[in-house]
């Protein structure tokens, strides 16, 4: 077992876990790259229909949930600098609350102009509802 500062609840003890990533599930070893993963909330806190905005180490994520899966893509806007997290969710897609560049939250792929670049999205593992997000260096 290897511990995983976690900034909200100080040290939590994990070990192998599965991590959920474009709808695809994998096991993944903490000891792997553990200094990138970072914990973002509770799950419940999540809610349905509506992205919860974040900040993990000056990134600013927007996460998102879809049935009972978590995804983590960036907060903002890459056609203007707006909140997607202030954006309106229909089903698997997120619109921008600014100009309404529609965008496939699994896959951060742009779906409607005005925008043209996808959204990043970061890799989310939960372990007993507790949330991380992966933040590579």
């Amino acid at each position: 077992m290897l511990s995983v500062k976690t900034p909200r609840i100080g040290y939590k003890s994990c070990g192998t876990f599965r991590y959920i990533c474009s709808s695809k599930r994998q096991d993944f070893n903490l000891t792997q790259d553990t200094d990138d993963w970072h914990f973002a909330t509770s799950s419940q806190e999540i809610p349905l229909d509506e992205a919860l905005p974040v900040d993990i180490e000056s990134v600013e994520i927007a996460l998102c949930k879809i049935d009972d899966t978590v995804y983590a893509l960036s907060n903002i806007c890459t056609h203007e600098y707006a909140c997607m997290s202030d954006g309106f969710i229909d089903g698997e897609f997120i619109e921008c609350p600014l100009h309404q560049a529609r965008f496939h939250i699994p896959s951060g792929k742009v779906t409607s102009p005005p925008a043209n670049v996808d959204l990043k999205t970061f890799r989310v593992k939960v372990i007993n509802n507790d949330v991380y997000v992966q933040i590579p260096k």
